[in-house]
């Protein structure tokens, strides 16, 4: 990584969905670019003045582009509130979609939902085909366990490691039939050397940290794509010992060698998943059946609508999960299953039954389905 702390993110904008930020518990000066606050509905408000109620969106944000503890303090940052008030899928799909027309070219997700949703899958799509680099935590519910978009194929996702070279215990994992890991893709440490004050344990801080890495290797390789950067960071992991191998993909992170290795230039022999189209202008991150749905919502909460498209997606998915399986190219997530979570997020957690911490209190045994529903604040 280069020297010149001061000037680390030069010219890279970073989106950030969280509870919001105080910019002045941030210490991120003058690097605000913009800021929006979407509502339970899911309507945003383009001059709400940058508030967290809850903190954790503030400390993603220091890690990243904090002046004195950032790793990037010279990046400028897009940050949408999207998960203190309820409604998390809809407000995150807005969210999203606002991130793509902002400009940004990394975005931290340092938050999840217990299922995935196909209704994220197009935007998680367009977000690649925008040369936009999606950083998520896979939640930290332990080995086995994660949260979506962390297991999304699409994204760079990140799981916790401890000072002793392993990854730590809370942190979650996709696995294989056969025990290989799928995600995450890499793990890292949650803090650094004299940063231990300001740092908080959580597969979310390793999101920003490694959001943070992310736009420092765009701004010291601004021709590199988005799958070159993260190719980089894939490739010069160090790998895990054979007892951890199902717990992370590639892995543990080595900033300097991946800025290293895109310096020096890609490697033709490795083929990179680079986008084959760039995006138009205005390019919408959401499904097209869905947008049409929403534009006509005139009112209506932006959030029934999202829901209601999300169960039928769902009932789809069960009537033909094998088909829906084939076109997300991955066993990460099996849609089959949706309709269940689905219907249980709809019931007691949608409705805005939160509180500070916690999406909801559901007890497994009631879902009768062994669904445990995690903590949003990873």
């Amino acid at each position: 990584m280069p020297d010149g702390r001061s000037l680390a993110g030069a010219g890279v904008v970073v989106g950030l969905l969280d509870t919001g930020i105080d910019t002045v518990a941030a210490s991120i000066g003058c690097q605000l670019s913009d800021y929006r606050y979407f509502s339970a509905s899911g309507f945003s408000a383009a001059r709400a003045e940058p508030s967290d109620r809850n903190g954790h969106g503030t400390k993603i944000a220091k890690l990243i582009a904090g002046q004195e503890t950032g790793i990037a303090p010279a990046a400028r940052l897009c940050v949408g509130a999207v998960i203190e008030d309820g409604n998390i899928l809809a407000r995150l799909l807005m969210g999203l979609d606002w991130l793509a027309g902002c400009g940004v070219s990394v975005i931290c997700l340092p938050l999840g939902l217990p299922c995935g949703f196909g209704v994220l899958t197009p935007a998680i799509e367009a977000l690649a085909r925008a040369d936009i680099l999606v950083v998520a935590a896979i939640g930290n519910g332990g080995a086995g366990k994660f949260l979506s978009p962390g297991d999304h194929p699409g994204v760079l996702t990140v799981g916790a490691a401890n000072e002793d070279g392993r990854v730590a215990a809370y942190s979650g994992s996709v696995n294989a039939p056969d025990g290989r890991c799928l995600k995450p893709d890499v793990v890292a440490m949650t803090g650094c050397s004299g940063q231990e004050a300001n740092v908080f344990e959580g597969t979310s801080a390793v999101a920003g940290r490694v959001a943070g890495i992310a736009a420092v290797l765009r701004s010291i390789a601004p021709d590199a794509t988005a799958g070159q950067i993260r190719w980089a960071i894939e490739e010069t992991a160090s790998p895990p010992q054979a007892d951890q191998r199902h717990r992370v993909r590639r892995g543990f992170i080595r900033p300097d060698d991946a800025s290293t290795l895109l310096l020096r230039g890609p490697d033709a022999s490795h083929p990179l998943p680079v986008p084959q189209d760039r995006p138009v202008p205005g390019m919408a991150a959401v499904d097209k059946r869905l947008a049409t749905r929403l534009a006509s919502a005139s009112d209506k909460s932006l959030h029934e609508v999202v829901m209601a498209f999300a169960d039928r997606a769902a009932m789809d998915a069960a009537l033909a999960p094998h088909e829906v399986a084939a076109k997300r190219d991955t066993r990460i997530v099996r849609l089959a299953l949706a309709p269940v979570c689905i219907a249980r997020l709809t019931a007691l957690a949608i409705r805005a039954i939160l509180d500070s911490r916690v999406l909801v209190a559901a007890a497994a045994a009631d879902a009768n389905r062994g669904f445990a529903l995690e903590p949003w604040n990873i």
